[in-house]
């Protein structure tokens, strides 16, 4: 019999290559729409959306965006939204979500 040979690899989780995470995720709703603010120094952020907590969560932002705080107009009251936010990288890498829940 041969000997055993063994090789380790270390596998990172997608999000450790993120330079930041968008952190402290509030929300706030007004008439006919929703506002979002986070922490955590990352300017470059997807945004998405979801009617119930688990999903399915539509992204609103084609490209990172590049901001601190987004505004979704949803042009209707009354109803619950999730949002997630996530940071992104220059190679398009996401971290894990910040969540946050509003009813407007």
């Amino acid at each position: 019999m041969g000997k055993a040979r063994f090789s380790w690899i270390l596998l990172m989780p997608l999000w450790a290559a993120v330079p930041g995470l968008c952190l402290e995720l509030a929300a706030t709703g007004h008439d006919s729409r929703i506002d979002l603010a986070w922490g955590g120094g990352q300017p470059r952020c997807h945004v998405y959306r979801g009617s119930q907590a688990d999903g399915p969560f539509e992204r609103l932002t084609n490209e990172p965006w590049k901001l601190t705080v987004y505004s979704d107009f949803l042009g209707e009251n009354n109803k619950t939204y999730w949002y997630r936010v996530t940071a992104v990288d220059r190679q398009g890498n996401e971290s894990l979500p910040a969540v946050a829940s509003v009813g407007q």
